[in-house]
Formats: C-alpha cells, sequence, structure tokens
C-alpha cells in the first residue's frame, strides 16, 4: 500500500460525502465512505463549517497527503476557501468543478483518474 494518502470529499448543497482512498502502487484503488453529511439549512453556513471540520477529522493525523475537492461550481466556491483553512499545512487540496455526489465509489476512482 502507498505512504501516500488521500481523501475525496464531493459536495453539492445538499450533502457531502467524505471517501478515503485505500491502495495505491501495485493494488487498485478503493474508496471507502468516512462520513456522509446532510444539510439540513441550504441557507446557513453551518453545513460548510461542519463540512471542513468532518474533513479535518479525518485527516488530522495524516504526515502527508492530499484532499481532493469535487463539488458543482456554487458550492466549490463556499468548500474551498474553508476546507483549505482548516487543513492541516502538510496536507494539500486540489479543487474540482465537478459534482460527483452521485457517483460510486468506483464512478469516481475512474472519473477523478484513479486507475
Amino acid at each position: 500500500m502507498s505512504e501516500a494518502k488521500c481523501c475525496v470529499l464531493v459536495a453539492n448543497a445538499e450533502q457531502a460525502t467524505i471517501y478515503l482512498a485505500l491502495g495505491g502502487d501495485h493494488a487498485p484503488v478503493e474508496l471507502v465512505e468516512h462520513s456522509r453529511i446532510i444539510n439540513g439549512s441550504p441557507l446557513g453556513n453551518g453545513f460548510v463549517v461542519h463540512v471542513a471540520q468532518s474533513v479535518v477529522q479525518a485527516v488530522a493525523d495524516w504526515q502527508s497527503g492530499v484532499v481532493i475537492l469535487a463539488a458543482e461550481p456554487a458550492m466549490l466556491g463556499l468548500l474551498r476557501d474553508s476546507v483549505q483553512a482548516a487543513l492541516p499545512k502538510h496536507v494539500a487540496l486540489k479543487a474540482l468543478a465537478k459534482d460527483c455526489v452521485g457517483l460510486t465509489p468506483p464512478e469516481l476512482v475512474r472519473r477523478l483518474s484513479f486507475a
């Protein structure tokens, strides 16, 4: 298994799902769901804050790694700065303007070019 760590966050205005990538090097990558957050208040900022905090909890003990944020453009604009500000310095953020919430983990692996 690769030492590089990867977290995938897919989000839209209704929900966000955090996956952790397992495998790598010579093994196929598999995304395992870490947590799912449902937006109960579309008008508030609480959802964005909750998502950012959940990502930080998922990667808090990492010495290095990357978080891939794939979200519809409007949500990407809201989440990118909050997630980036909350991440440990040694964890990078890659942002993609793609709504991938409805994709299965294997579809995400293909769409995000892990394969």
